[in-house]
Formats: C-alpha cells, structure tokens, sequence
C-alpha cells in the first residue's frame, strides 16, 4: 500500500514540479470542495433573499391589511359614536321637552289651586261677612228693643244670653226667646 501513495506523491509532485503554482495545488485539493461550497453560499443567498423578499411582501400584505382593519374599525366606532351621541341628544331633548312639560302642568295645577283657594278664601269671608252682619243686626235689634222698652238690666242679660246661644247654636234657645217675649210683653214667665 505504500507505493500506490508515493504513485499519487509522485504525481502531485510532477504536477507542482511542472507548475509550481500554489493555487493549482490548493485547486486541485480543495477545488472541487470550494466550488461546491460556493455553490451552496450562493444557493443559500439567493434563498435567503427570496425567503426575505417573500417575508417583505407578507409583511407588507400583512401590515395594509392591518392598517384596512383599523381604518375599518376606526371609521365603524366613529360611526357609533357619531349614533350614540344623536341618541343622547335625542333623549336629552325629549327629556326637556318632557320636563318643561311637566313644569307647565305642575305651574297650572298651583294656578287652578291657587285660584280654588283665593275663591273658597273669599267666599268664606262674604259668609263670615253676613253672619257677622246678621249678629250685627240682631245686637242691635235687641238693644233698639232694649231702648223701646227700657228693658231692665236682667232682660239685658237674657237678650244677650240669647245672642251668644244663636251664636253657639244651642236648642234651649226657643225656651228662652219665649220667656224674653213673654216678659218683654208684659206676660208672666211660664215654667214647668
């Protein structure tokens, strides 16, 4: 087995011996084995830069796609917006409306009230007026009758016990007004 490697030796010497050329050997060592290296550098640069270009356009396919959604999405929310806000104005309105409506009715109930009250007030005094007249009018029926008859100081005092008993409306009262006529007209007092 040694000499077929001095055969190669010698053969890789008469090659440099011919040539004398540092590249020639280094090509016929590693020629073969660079080329194919470059090669695949090579294959592999170009598959790295195709990969890259492909990954580019998907990013940017990716990225306008993106930026379609957003728009998207953007222009639906400023939509919604733009609707929920007409809705609150509506509502706001109606709410207004509603409330001025019910401050005009509460405003004509206080007036109907306030009315109401001013003409029972006002009838009521008209009515106290005349009671107070026709009390007026009988105190001084019954002092003129005092006066005519010079009714003593117990007819007095009966006459103006029969005032406040009309006053306080009490059913003895006939009884009395009897006996006051009865004296007033010269007649005796009748008693049970």
């Amino acid at each position: 087995m040694a000499k077929p490697t001095i055969k190669a030796d010698k053969s890789i010497e008469s090659e440099l011996g011919n040539s004398g050329n540092i590249d020639q050997i280094r090509e016929i060592l590693f020629g073969a084995a660079q080329r194919d290296q470059e090669s695949r550098n090579t294959r592999l640069e170009n598959l790295i830069e195709r990969k890259s270009t492909e990954a580019a356009q998907r990013l940017e396919k990716a990225q306008a796609t993106f930026d379609r959604k957003m728009d998207k999405l953007s222009t639906d929310l400023n939509a919604r917006l733009d609707q929920l806000i007409q809705k609150l104005g509506q509502v706001e309105s109606t709410a207004r409306e509603e409330i001025a409506a019910g401050g005009r009715e509460l405003t004509e109930m206080i007036n109907g009230l306030d009315d109401r009250l001013s003409r029972d007030i006002q009838e009521q005094g008209e009515r106290f007026e005349r009671d107070l007249e026709a009390v007026r009018d009988e105190l001084a029926n019954a002092v003129d009758r005092l006066d005519r008859d010079k009714a003593g100081n117990l007819n007095l005092g009966d006459q103006l016990i029969e005032v406040g008993m009309r006053l306080k409306g009490d059913p003895t009262l006939s009884k009395i007004e009897k006996s006051l006529s009865g004296l007033l007209n010269g007649q005796p007092d009748e008693k049970a």
